[in-house]
């Protein structure tokens, strides 16, 4: 029992109804006026309580918070929860991301840009409205950065980002999606899809890709440092992924505005040569973190560079991926399936 209980009880016990009334009211009337709510809180207490009701068929009412017709532009997961499932809005943080000369996401870019431009022509053929692009490539070559200016891309012109990882849970979301936002454009994207595959098996994934349960004004983003784990229907089949393109380690010149942007200028002209120079064969995440040691922590810079070089992994090179037989195409000889492109024309050295 607490004090104010304690209070309520001796009043009663010792004060006739009529006086203990009186006593009662006065002591209200003293008391403090507790502080206003915060109304940003208000706000948002009023969007999470129910305050609708959700038709759920049979002559079932589910109580439900705030609704809108329309997602919020961004970059969405899937979730579900007893009883409930659906799409949550991330908040990504992510580090600077720079337009780099000599690279794959230029290809990719330019290609993307002019499909989400192209609606009519597609419903001019008969065709869906739909595209696949897969990245492959040594980990650490900029697969990653390609993604994220593709996702940027699309937010800028109001679309929605789907993260995929539970593929079923994810077909029910885009399906959602689709019905009640029937012009909504969608990114899908499948980082690392040949561990999404081995955790959900193939057969699901490509019912989502082009099967059963595929829709249009979509846009498949699937990245993987092993093709060679990916089955012949996977990437030998232009309705799932029409373009493939190869990302390599960047090339001096990517190198250069990468260090030159990242440390802010602060490399005079002979020390950004020398650190282009010295990273030759590195990747975006080598890069990074020289001028993360160098700039944030104070670390000296040959130390640093001794440690990138001793952490440095042999990978496969682009003719090492090409004699898997995987009929990766390079060069003019596109073909309409797909392109190899590799900013570094061999492999990244050992360091």
């Amino acid at each position: 029992m607490d004090n104010g209980d304690e209070i309520l009880r001796d009043i009663l016990e010792t004060q006739e109804i009529d006086e203990a009334v009186t006593t009662v009211s006065k002591l209200m009337s003293e008391a403090p006026t507790p502080p206003p709510q915060d109304e940003a809180k208000e706000a948002k207490s009023d969007k999470e309580n129910h305050s609708q009701w959700a038709l759920g068929g049979n002559g079932r009412f589910m109580p439900v918070g705030s609704t809108t017709p329309r997602l919020p532009a961004g970059i969405y997961e899937p979730f579900a929860t007893p009883g409930m499932w659906g799409l949550e809005l991330l908040n990504i943080s992510s580090d600077g991301i720079y337009k780099l000369p000599d690279m794959a996401t230029d290809i990719v870019m330019d290609e993307i840009e002019k499909f989400w431009n192209s609606e009519e022509r597609y419903k001019k053929h008969n065709l869906l409205y739909r595209r696949g692009v897969i990245l492959w490539g040594p980990a650490g070559s900029g697969k990653t950065i390609c993604c994220k200016m593709l996702m940027a891309s699309l937010v800028a012109r109001e679309g929605v980002v789907i993260i995929a990882s539970n593929i079923n849970l994810t077909i029910m979301c885009l399906k959602a999606i689709r019905r009640i936002e029937p012009d909504r454009n969608i990114i899908l994207m499948l980082e690392d899809i040949d561990e999404i595959i081995n955790y959900n098996g193939e057969a699901v994934v490509l019912s989502m890709l082009d099967g059963e349960h595929n829709i249009d004004r979509i846009l498949h983003v699937a990245t993987t440092n092993h093709p060679d784990r990916l089955g012949a229907r996977i990437i030998n089949r232009p309705s799932r992924f029409d373009r493939r393109v190869y990302v390599g380690m960047p090339e001096s010149d990517a190198r250069r505005v990468y260090l030159e942007k990242a440390s802010k200028n602060g490399l005079s002209s002979e020390q950004l040569s020398k650190w282009v120079t010295d990273t030759e064969g590195m990747s975006i995440a080598h890069l990074r973190e020289l001028v993360a040691a160098v700039y944030c922590l104070d670390q000296p810079y040959e130390d640093v560079l001794e440690r990138l070089k001793a952490m440095a992994i042999q990978v496969k090179g682009e003719e090492e991926f090409k004699r898997k037989g995987l009929g990766f195409k390079s060069g003019s000889n596109q073909g309409a399936v797909g392109l190899a492109y590799n900013s570094a024309s061999k492999g990244p050295s050992g360091n």
